[in-house]
């Protein structure tokens, strides 16, 4: 006798919870880690634009830090790595080497990542966040810095995340993205793709009117289709009133048809539409928590779909 998820999750053995809990965990533990590590890059590429405009406008830079509070390690040029903060070495060695060559020159800045990676920041000479009341008449400092310049290191960490949205946005459409293709799917009948007639349909002796599911767009006014997106799009910024001609290849009929249908508002976006949706899987999505897949379970015997499992091929 086969149980259903639900009943299978019932009659589990007392170790499964135990189990299931601490998998959750580790589940949780990698989201926020994941989530910590794409946040402090973002603050990491954020300051790095501080960090270069202040060099190039010759500013002395104390600390470059990811993070808040104490150091967990730094780095620093001619003292290398240290676990917690090199600054008061750093002080130390500058007092010790007064009025004499330092052996081995050392760099004002220090490299630092800190207990707390919920931000960042740049620490310049004569302008510190955390002391506002910070100011230096040092020739490098940032008071001494023409205020265009100023303007520049400012506004560097704006403009730096710009320039990485950009190329993520090139690198990720160079690689590939996961998108539907230009299939059609569902096809509401209360919009004009079900009544669609194509202008070559008796040649090809098509007769029942409409785009059917199944349907593979080729072109969209007569530029190729790659995913349903480019037809969503087309769709939705074509003219009110014009209509959007596709080229449609329809399993079973040697020739694409020539379809032109004329977009209509749609109720809930209010934006021009056909009233088509993409092709979908039929593949049942997976799911990984043991608490999400208790409630898969009961939502499929809500459904009366006993014995229909994550990751199922339908």
């Amino acid at each position: 006798m086969r149980l259903c998820p639900l009943e299978w999750a019932n009659r589990r053995s007392p170790r499964m919870p135990r189990m299931d809990a601490f998998l959750d965990q580790l589940a949780t533990a990698r989201d926020l880690t994941l989530f910590l590590f794409g946040f402090g890059f973002i603050v990491f590429v954020h300051e790095l634009g501080h960090f270069l405009a202040a060099r190039w406008a010759g500013i002395r830079v104390l600390a470059f830090a990811i993070g808040f509070g104490p150091a967990v390690c730094s780095f620093r040029k001619g003292l290398g790595f240290r676990w917690g903060s090199s600054e008061k070495e750093y002080q130390g060695r500058l007092r010790s080497d007064a009025g004499h060559p330092a052996p081995i020159p050392m760099s004002p800045t220090e490299y630092r990542f800190n207990w707390l990676p919920l931000g960042g920041y740049v620490k310049m000479l004569g302008q510190e966040d955390l002391n506002p009341t910070a100011i230096s008449a040092a020739p490098d400092s940032y008071q001494s810095t023409p205020p265009w310049k100023r303007m520049v290191v400012i506004s560097a960490g704006v403009v730096m995340n710009l320039i990485f949205a950009a190329l993520a946005f090139v690198f990720v459409f160079m690689v590939g993205l996961k998108t539907e293709p230009a299939w059609i799917g569902n096809v509401d009948p209360a919009y004009p793709a079900a009544s669609a007639v194509a202008t070559n349909a008796r040649e090809l002796g098509i007769t029942e009117p409409g785009l059917q599911p199944g349907d593979k767009v080729l072109t969209i006014n007569g530029q190729p289709a790659r995913k349903f997106m480019d037809l969503a799009l087309a769709t939705a910024m074509s003219k009110k009133g014009a209509p959007v001609a596709l080229d449609v290849q329809r399993p079973g009929v040697p020739s694409p048809l020539h379809v032109q249908i004329v977009p209509t508002k749609d109720r809930v976006s209010g934006m021009l539409s056909l009233g088509v949706e993409p092709a979908r899987s039929a593949k049942v999505t997976s799911v990984k928590r043991a608490r999400d897949r208790q409630e898969f379970a009961r939502a499929m015997d809500r459904l009366k779909l006993r014995g229909v499992e994550p990751g199922m091929t339908l």
